[in-house]
């Protein structure tokens, strides 16, 4: 029990400064926004840097954000769950639901997740998808490896 502790002590703490260090995405992130929201309402536009490009740029923010809190999240019971279906039930009772949720619902995901994003990543990386397409984010590949769909 006591290497378990030790085990779950040290992912937690991996966490945690994973999420410290990804923190300043949240202000990288609002400073995008905020630069393409005032040069679309002013029409002014960086050369070679138009809306589209910025938005671009916010979804890949977004998609690390997410990324990077949602383990953080999940071990500080801080994630969305139903607590009035279990309000009354013992610890036992909700651990045994948690469980239940993350193996019926939460590994399947992944798993189709995954099995979707994989290929159509490895496709996109072959082609050098981007090449083509002038207004895309060239080089962002983190969100075409974490996320099913464009």
């Amino acid at each position: 029990m006591e290497r378990l502790l030790r085990i779950s002590g040290a992912i937690n703490t991996v966490l945690q400064r994973i999420a410290m260090a990804s923190g300043v995405l949240f202000l990288l992130c609002t400073a995008v926004i905020t630069l393409d929201v005032v040069s679309r309402k002013f029409g002014f536009q960086i050369p070679n840097m138009g809306s589209t490009r910025l938005q671009e740029l916010e979804w890949q923010i977004h998609t690390a954000l997410f990324s990077f809190w949602l383990g953080v999240g999940y071990v500080q019971h801080a994630h969305v769950r139903i607590d009035v279906a279990v309000a009354n039930a013992t610890s036992r009772v909700r651990a045994i639901i948690e469980l239940l949720g993350c193996v019926l619902f939460a590994l399947p995901f992944c798993a189709i997740a995954l099995y979707f994003s994989m290929d159509f990543t490895w496709t996109a990386y072959l082609h050098n998808e981007d090449r083509h397409r002038p207004m895309v984010c060239h080089g962002c590949g983190f969100r075409r490896a974490s996320s099913p769909r464009d």
